[in-house]
């Protein structure tokens, strides 16, 4: 039986191209890059490329990227690259109650030892209000951290007006950007944005390669010590085999970019509206203005998701219940109560996120066998 695959917020397959990039490095570039001799200087040429396509996609300085292990790792680095960088004896540092876990978890083991965190509140939309961050500033506030497009939800935050009122007042703005990359356009200068996190395999890249760009150096302290790679800071052996499926990735983003946003956001609304008109009492959760094309959080009403998650499973459609990093847990998505959905809402809730390899006629079919589950799921309960 063919898959049905929506859950390319949680990973994506990887491209044909990428795969090519990759076999290519690992046979002929697989040269230590930091070495002196002939052949490393062409396996170096990989990671300068990506540079460059990094560039292209944020609109920043190539010399300003750092390749990392994922975005888990680059917003770590943020995180306590930071606090180690401020000469401040008591940092504050502000992030939303919606945040990714790489975000939430890390800001909550530093509190736990002692760092003023604190959380700006989301309306019932999925969206934070630049104001209400703002109002949460301190003398001694050294970051804000808000994500671009939440990962659940796949709403859209102020970026570019927190990213400008921040820097008006010195303050630190990053964002994970993991969600957006592929779906948003973004200029970091524009922006004001400070740092920024992404992930290759949520954009048919590899698994285990992700970038953190740096505005300005001298604002973080590195992580990892050891031989002094990527400028001391980020050291351990470059890996650039990885690297070359990122690049390779990224061209294709940069190349597709519109195409491929059009013809996704096409599937998404048509399976909403589809979806809104069979089931009654069906609901999209989050703003349905501020978002991006990929991603369609759903309730039905008299069904627990996880049932549902099983039933489509069974059938060939593959779907989540919200974050990736957050499944096996029992208790209802964060990200949703935050919102202040009630408890049945939140439960009843999944997560369809779609891709460049999904087709309107999967959609159809999709739609059909998702309205009969949940039917079938309600009439049990009833």
């Amino acid at each position: 039986m063919s898959k049905i695959y929506y859950d390319h917020a949680a990973t994506t397959k990887q491209l044909k191209v990428v795969t090519e990039a990759v076999n290519d490095a690992i046979e002929n570039n697989w040269y230590n890059v930091s070495s002196g001799y002939t052949p490393s200087f062409e396996s170096r040429k990989i990671v300068t490329r990506a540079q460059k396509a990094v560039s292209d996609l944020i609109s920043c300085n190539p010399n300003n990227v750092l390749f990392t292990s994922g975005a888990t790792e680059s917003n770590n680095m943020v995180i306590k690259g930071v606090l180690e960088a401020t000469d401040i004896t008591n940092p504050h540092i502000i992030t939303t109650e919606i945040e990714h876990p790489a975000i939430y978890e890390t800001l909550k083991a530093e509190a736990q030892k002692g760092l003023e965190v604190s959380f700006a509140k989301v309306g019932s939309d999925g969206r934070v209000k630049a104001e209400d961050v703002l109002r949460l500033i301190k003398p001694n506030t050294v970051l804000v951290s808000v994500m671009f497009a939440n990962n659940e939800t796949g709403v859209l935050q102020p970026i570019e007006e927190l990213g400008y009122e921040l820097h008006k007042r010195g303050i630190l703005f990053h964002t994970d950007a993991v969600q957006a990359i592929s779906h948003e356009r973004i200029d970091v200068e524009k922006m004001n944005i400070d740092f920024l996190s992404a992930s290759a395999h949520k954009m048919h890249g590899p698994k285990g390669v992700g970038f953190l760009y740096v505005k300005d150096f001298k604002t973080i302290k590195p992580l990892i010590h050891g031989g002094g790679q990527q400028g001391n800071f980020r050291s351990g052996t470059i890996n650039n085999e990885a690297i070359a499926g990122y690049a390779a990735a990224l061209e294709y983003c940069l190349a597709n970019f519109d195409a491929d946003n059009e013809r996704v956001r096409s599937i998404r609304d048509f399976v909403q509206e589809r979806l809104l008109e069979a089931i009654d009492g069906a609901v999209v959760n989050g703003s349905l203005d501020n978002r991006i094309p990929s991603i369609l959080n759903i309730s039905f009403p008299y069904i627990e998701a996880e049932s549902l998650i099983m039933t489509l499973d069974m059938k060939g459609i593959l779907v989540s219940g919200g974050s990736a990093c957050a499944t096996g847990k029992k208790e209802p998505s964060r990200v949703l109560t935050k919102m202040g959905l009630s408890s049945d809402r939140s439960r009843g809730a999944i997560r369809l996120s779609f891709g460049i390899d999904n087709t309107m006629e999967e959609a159809v079919e999709a739609t059909k066998v998702i309205t009969e589950s949940v039917k079938y799921l309600q009439g049990i309960r009833l």
